[in-house]
């Protein structure tokens, strides 16, 4: 198994940052030789255990995107795999929660059902982002246009 990309572990180590946060639960990511579509393993652990489960990345998922995960990580289900993603939307967290599938994203959204450990929080959504004042409506967009 290789060394994860620099993007892949800014999304590992945003979520990693979210689950720290919480209280009772703490998380590190281990590098292993987990086959793929695996990126490594996950290790979940507090007061209450631990757990370790197989890592999936993903990024920008679409709707078929999406469809295609679900299928992929249902074929997998021996495995016990986690899905980690940049954004889960709402309508594909409620099909991997019906396909008992445990998810995390890195706005904070996830579900994981592993006795002892329950975690669950969804309906957080994306921050739209801000887009810089059109200059033209500006003071010196104004002069510039007048010229």
């Amino acid at each position: 198994m290789s060394q994860p990309t620099s993007r892949e572990k800014k999304l590992i180590q945003a979520i990693i940052d979210i689950l720290h946060k919480r209280p009772g639960l703490d998380a590190e990511f281990v590098a292993d030789d987990s086959p793929p579509p695996f990126s490594g393993s996950l290790r979940l652990f507090g007061d209450w255990g631990s757990l370790t489960r197989p890592v999936r990345l993903a990024w920008r998922i679409t709707p078929q995107q999406g469809q295609l995960l679900v299928f992929q990580l249902e074929t997998l289900k021996q495995h016990q795999p986690i899905l980690l993603a940049d954004y889960v939307p709402e309508s594909l967290a409620g099909q991997l929660q019906h396909h008992h599938i445990d998810f995390l994203d890195t706005i904070g959204n996830g579900s994981i059902c592993a006795p002892p450990l329950f975690y669950e929080v969804s309906g957080r959504r994306k921050k739209a982002p801000k887009l810089p004042p059109n200059r033209s409506q500006q003071s010196t967009g104004a002069k510039i246009l007048f010229q």
